[in-house]
């Protein structure tokens, strides 16, 4: 499976999707709740036809509406991400975190959600234009998804 719709509503729990390598496109529906590593990708190595290297797959999230993050580094190691749609004019509900903690992806660089394509500068995260949150706000309590060592998003205010 390489993508997936998540319906209104749906709580994905902790790691549910964890693992699921192949999948390059997630679409999250309005009023989700993410778990704790929802979407973590695998760094082992795999084979895709017994011969070919293949790792973390997964290259856009949309999401249209407001979601609630019910833990942390929901996006932890996935490296190619180079595409975030938060398709709400509304923050994101977090939940209180522990410092050096992100909800987003992980602190840590190398497990960083867009940490591969971070030197192309093609990482975006892409919000309607009449949103007033921050970079700051969205990167809730740790700095590492808009951080340039790590994810190196950039905020773009263009749907």
């Amino acid at each position: 499976m390489e993508e997936i719709e998540i319906p209104a509503g749906v709580n994905i729990d902790l790691e549910a999707f964890i693992a699921c390598n192949n999948l390059r496109r997630i679409v999250i529906s309005d009023g989700c709740t993410l778990g704790t590593n929802a979407f973590r990708q695998n760094q082992q190595t795999r084979y895709l036809d017994g011969q070919t290297e293949a790792k973390s797959c997964l290259e856009t999230v949309e999401i249209n509406g407001k979601v609630k993050f019910a833990g942390y580094a929901v996006f932890h190691s996935c490296p190619n991400l180079k595409t975030i749609k938060y398709n709400s004019d509304q923050l994101p509900y977090f939940p209180v975190l522990e410092e050096n903690y992100n909800a987003w992806t992980s602190v840590t660089p190398t497990y960083a959600a867009g940490y591969n394509t971070r030197e192309d500068g093609t990482n975006e995260f892409l919000v309607p234009a009449n949103a007033t949150y921050t970079e700051e706000q969205l990167d809730y309590l740790t700095s590492s998804l808009f951080n340039s060592e790590n994810g190196g998003f950039t905020l773009k205010k263009t749907l």
